[in-house]
């Protein structure tokens, strides 16, 4: 009987081995071929959310202003978040304070209510094809 056992436990540590090699060599080329890092995808909604926030203040009659946008008042690792024209909310660029990421930038005019999302450079992370985000 010991023999048995001894052998099921070891068709069984095989088959574990090679299910959980299977799977790893599903997973981890997935995982390596993401394409927008953790720090560009916060910068891109903290871009996208100081506008919306921009809109309703200025729908509500307040000041547009990128001061006066609380969504900007954090302070974000590797990129800063500046206004592009005239201190306005409607128009930012998140920066990045080195050249491994890539720069941001939203603009949305409130008159015609149409976004573009520009991008530095499409080889990096992030960025799609167009210069596009």
């Amino acid at each position: 009987m010991r023999k048995k056992n001894r052998r099921g436990c070891f068709l069984d540590l095989v088959l574990f081995t090679t299910v959980f090699f299977f799977c790893m060599s599903i997973l981890i080329p997935q995982l390596i071929s993401i394409k927008t890092s953790p720090i560009d995808s916060v910068m891109k909604n903290v871009l996208i959310n100081g506008v919306k926030e921009c809109i309703v203040r200025d729908a509500d009659g307040k000041t547009a202003n990128f001061i006066d946008v609380d969504s900007f008042s954090g302070k974000y690792s590797r990129f800063k978040v500046k206004a592009i024209s005239t201190n306005s909310c409607f128009k930012l660029r998140a920066i990045p304070e080195d050249n491994i990421q890539n720069w941001f930038q939203i603009d949305y005019d409130p008159e015609t209510r149409k976004v573009s999302k520009t991008c530095g450079d499409p080889s990096k992370k992030g960025c799609d094809e167009g210069n596009t985000w």
